[in-house]
């Protein structure tokens, strides 16, 4: 890439692959993001779920239903949705099949919700399947002009047509809100996975465990085995309920598979793994944070159930590789040393109290500076709790995410300080300004932690991963 005329080439590759991004966001019926702040009532919103999986329904088969021409993995949860989807892509990868990986949502670029075999697509491939795209739902909207899909919807479809042209053996679906309503639910998976239910997404999904369950387990389809690591009983019981309705057998994490941890660093963990078939010892997972190894036993389980009727070559010495190897930026991800920089996309009170018990496993007693900054429709207080005892500095930021309103960084400031007023509080207009103020400032043996929205994480890694350098490796591998 020395030269000018492939570096010519590149800016057109890259001013093509833009203009597909921009059409992209321009299916976003609400850019400012205020329908998420508007109050419906029950009714409505189940109208309007219903409505999406129909459009939905009707788009694919439109398409043909790509979605059919691939055996596919349907993941749901609260948290760790994303890490098991990747653990499942990564172990399918090393048993030798083609695999494509559907994560929600991306950091820096959308070609990362599109892997196949663990490689995004290429900018310029990247645009061509857009630009394809738009012509078969341009023609669609021309013959359906009340059933006009919308920007997630048109995204799901995209990723089945993109698996599809890919002849991936697998696909792994994570969904992107509940499940029952969500896009991704037009599969008929072999196995379900459903990590654990919590208060996440309210009111959209209800605001009892119960309800939020129910959207979870809309996944569930009938004689598919499910896996779930959920433990709660209320919203067991749920589960349960819909398992037996389908007839569906259940494992449960604790009761037909669990996991052993051996030891637990900054690096990652080993651990032991039960499923219901066999038994696997001493697997280095690569992922840190304590929340991992029982995502990592549901990943593998439902690895291991698929393995009994498909005679998959599942093994020690794979899962070990497949686990050992594997990346998923922005969850405990460790950005540089001296001083120590970790971004982690916890964005729900779980998931803040999973990254405080992480950091608390890793790093003891040592305290921290907080950056952060959360959206509008997310729990900050309840969230931002799991955080307050270990730190000394937060720096209070706000998300830029197009069609999504962000908490105000003067109503996170008045938060934080409702909750412990001795804490010392910073704003930053955005969290670029917010990593360059703590880095020139820190002392080498400081801890730095970047989160509260995922989708700002993107704008963080930007200072160590710039999204230029990420899709010039892409379309012509190391730069």
């Amino acid at each position: 890439m020395g030269n000018s005329p492939e570096l010519e080439k590149f800016d057109r590759i890259i001013e093509e692959y833009n203009a597909a991004c921009s059409w992209l966001l321009s299916l976003v019926t609400d850019p400012s993001g205020n329908r998420y702040l508007i109050e419906k009532s029950p009714l409505q919103r189940n109208k309007e779920y219903t409505d999406q999986i129909g459009r939905m329904e009707v788009f694919l088969d439109f398409l043909d239903n790509p979605q059919n021409r691939y055996h596919s993995i349907h993941v749901a949860g609260t948290g760790g949705k994303g890490s098991v989807t990747s653990m499942i892509g990564s172990l399918l990868q090393e048993t030798g099949f083609r695999v494509g990986v559907h994560t929600s949502p991306y950091l820096q670029v959308p070609n990362e919700k599109l892997l196949v075999n663990g490689k995004m697509a290429a900018p310029s491939k990247f645009t061509g399947l857009v630009n394809d795209f738009r012509q078969e739902y341009e023609k669609f909207i021309s013959k359906y002009p009340n059933l006009t899909p919308r920007y997630s919807e048109a995204w799901v479809a995209m990723m089945h047509l993109y698996f599809t042209q890919q002849q991936v053996d697998w696909g792994v679906v994570e969904t992107g809100m509940g499940g029952r309503f969500d896009p991704t639910n037009v599969l008929l998976p072999e196995i379900s996975v459903i990590t654990n239910v919590d208060f996440d997404h309210i009111p959209q999904l209800g605001t009892t465990l119960e309800e939020i369950a129910s959207h979870k387990a809309g996944i569930i389809k009938p004689g598919i085995p499910v896996v779930t690591g959920e433990t709660k009983t209320a919203t067991m019981g749920v589960i349960q309920k819909e398992a037996a309705d389908k007839n569906s057998p259940l494992f449960r994490f604790g009761q037909d598979f669990g996991v052993d941890i051996k030891t637990m660093s900054e690096t990652g963990s080993v651990v032991d793994i039960t499923t219901p078939f066999h038994r696997y010892s001493d697997i280095k997972i690569n992922l840190p944070g304590i929340f991992q190894p029982q995502n990592a036993a549901m990943a593998v389980t439902a690895v291991d159930i698929l393995s009994q009727n498909r005679k998959i070559p599942l093994s020690a010495e794979k899962i070990e590789k497949a686990l050992r190897s594997l990346e998923f930026p922005g969850r405990m991800e460790t950005v540089q040393k001296h001083p120590t920089v970790i971004l982690d996309g916890a964005h729900n009170p779980q998931k803040m109290e999973a990254l405080a018990l992480s950091l608390r496993a890793v790093y003891g007693d040592q305290t921290y500076t907080l950056i952060i900054g959360m959206l509008a429709t997310k729990d900050a207080a309840s969230s931002i709790t799991h955080l307050l005892p270990n730190v000394h500095l937060i720096i209070a930021t706000s998300p830029h995410v197009f069609g999504k309103p962000s908490i105000k960084i003067e109503e996170m400031t008045g938060l934080i300080r409702t909750i412990n007023p001795a804490k010392r509080v910073e704003t930053a207009d955005n969290v670029t300004k917010a990593i360059h103020r703590v880095l020139d400032n820190a002392a080498p043996n400081e801890l730095i932690v970047v989160t509260g929205s995922i989708y700002m994480l993107g704008e963080a890694r930007e200072h160590w991963y710039p999204k230029k350098d990420i899709l010039l490796e892409a379309e012509y591998g190391n730069p």
